[in-house]
């Protein structure tokens, strides 16, 4: 991982192993599959305030194979989303990613606040996320134009935390309306994934109007 602003998330094989601003290296090896089955690497990258950079480099033995670079003046969003296959001699292939994402049946959005990070999934692959942020509320984020089908997968959310104790506020819109909600709290716990759910889209039903922006809840 290189430089980023403000907030990046490293996945392999679905399982958060570097969130944060940092620039340490992360070996991936103990993540990966050795038996045949693919291995696939997601990128997130969250921005607060201000414009956001990043930088994600990969190494593979002794050199730096792939590089990716780039900035957006978005604020308090996913600024960038991206799923790899790892491939035979370093080499990263996009998957799953249309080169035009499908007209939607419907329109899709989510809302989190989490604390320490909050990621949202769609069939298995990280397309959304929110991290604590004292100076502001993440917006709405669009999540049906990450994937390639006319209709959503499954939708899945996780806290992640690091330390101390955890909360996550979470809204799942479909158009207009309000069709799923959750807001958990904890204690503590050390870095570990601390909740898990899966919404399926076609068993929800509305539970009144798509609220504005507004502050989460303490």
């Amino acid at each position: 991982i290189g430089d980023v602003d403000d907030y990046g998330l490293v996945f392999a094989n679905g399982e958060l192993v570097n969130g944060g601003a940092d620039n340490r290296w992360v070996n991936l090896d103990s993540y990966l599959h050795h038996d045949g089955r693919p291995n696939y690497v997601s990128l997130l990258v969250l921005n607060g305030p201000l414009k956001a950079h990043w930088q994600f480099d990969f190494y593979y033995q002794d050199k730096i194979v792939h590089t990716i670079k780039d900035y957006s003046a978005q604020e308090f969003t996913t600024v960038y989303r991206e799923t790899f296959r790892l491939l035979p001699y370093g080499e990263l292939r996009p998957a799953n990613r249309p080169a035009s994402p499908a007209p939607q049946t419907d329109r899709w959005r989510v809302r989190l606040d989490a604390d320490d990070i909050g990621v949202v999934l769609v069939d298995g692959i990280p397309v959304a996320g929110a991290y604590h942020s004292p100076a502001g509320d993440f917006d709405w984020q669009d999540i049906g134009n990450a994937v390639s089908s006319a209709r959503l997968g499954e939708i899945g959310i996780q806290l992640w935390n690091y330390r101390g104790s955890y909360a996550l506020w979470v809204q799942l819109c479909r158009n207009d309306e309000l069709v799923w909600e959750k807001n958990v709290k904890g204690i503590w716990s050390l870095k570990s994934l601390v909740f898990s759910e899966v919404v399926v889209p076609e068993v929800l039903s509305s539970l009144g109007d798509c609220p504005a922006p507004t502050a989460a809840p303490n």
